[in-house]
């Protein structure tokens, strides 16, 4: 059986913490210097005494499976020692031999290292890799070692169940902004009431002018025998002209003294003659009539 053990350190940690100041001395002058380490299977061989005390630190369901005689030997010069406890501990690592190694799958093998040295064992802190297959611990006291195991049935693995997937949080539903108060609309000043427009003056209607009466033809009016000594009187105007109210009133006047005097000389005037100078009075009196009413008119727009 091939067991293989490895201390690891530089060489000249590893002179430090194995040999003695004088053996460190001799070494730096030249003396030629040797480190060994020896291992050996006592399995076979190894004493009641150092079974018990290995295990009664067993626990429930651990088996040694190898002991183990581990010699450290210093030699310097002709000079060569067991060395039992070294200065500093020394990391050592140990390969699993294939017979303690585990073939069932169904379990879960795992190791420890127990160190007896006089009268005392101990449970040394190590660690198991298990894809070199090596165990790795450190020493410091070399004499009987033991491999221990222990089997545990292997619990097939659940399925991981894969994580519900966080529900995203619902996005807070921003506030709605406060709608402005509308401002105040300003009570819209009262419209003065319009001024009454004053009742527009009825206009007076227009007089009606009376149709302007027709002159009837002047009858022909027989020749009077010439009667001697009367002078020829001459024939009256149709329409006399008005100038204004004061000449009117004169004409009239002078027309009503005409009639007088027509009326008076009535045996030489013909009675359609007077009937013409009637007509011609009434219209003169209806035009006097018409100009008094309009110059009322304007005195009183004035």
């Amino acid at each position: 059986m091939l067991l293989q053990v490895k201390i690891h350190r530089q060489l000249h940690d590893i002179v430090k913490k194995v040999l003695t100041q004088e053996e460190q001395k001799s070494a730096a002058n030249g003396v030629k210097t040797a480190i060994s380490l020896h291992i050996a299977d006592i399995t076979a061989t190894v004493s009641d005494t150092e079974k018990e005390l290995i295990a009664k630190k067993l626990s429930d369901g651990q088996s040694a499976g190898m002991y183990l005689d581990i010699v450290l030997k210093a030699a310097v010069g002709e000079s060569t020692r067991v060395v039992t406890d070294t200065n500093e501990a020394l990391t050592m690592k140990i390969t699993v031999p294939e017979s303690l190694r585990n073939t069932d799958t169904s379990k879960k093998r795992t190791y420890d290292i127990v160190r007896v040295h006089g009268k005392d064992a101990v449970v040394l802190s190590s660690e198991f890799n298990q894809d070199d297959m090596t165990i790795t611990f450190t020493t410091g006291q070399f004499s009987t070692y033991a491999v221990v195991y222990k089997d545990t049935a292997v619990t097939p693995e659940q399925p991981t169940i894969p994580e519900q997937p966080t529900i995203p949080e619902q996005p807070t539903t921003p506030e709605q902004p406060t709608t402005p108060e509308q401002p105040t609309t300003p009570t819209q000043p009262t419209t003065p009431e319009q001024p009454t427009t004053p009742t527009q003056p009825t206009t007076p209607e227009q007089p009606t002018i009376p149709a302007q009466p027709t002159t009837p033809a002047q009858p022909t009016t027989p020749e009077q025998p010439t009667t001697p000594g009367q002078p020829t009187t001459s024939a009256q105007p149709e329409n006399p002209t008005i100038q204004n109210t004061e000449s009117t009133e004169k004409t009239t006047a002078a027309d009503n003294a005409t009639e007088e005097t027509q009326v008076q000389t009535g045996d030489s005037v013909s009675s359609g003659k007077v009937a013409g100078i009637v007509i011609i009075l009434i219209a003169s009196m209806a035009v006097i009539g018409f100009v008094l009413f309009k110059k009322k008119k304007n005195d009183t727009e004035e």
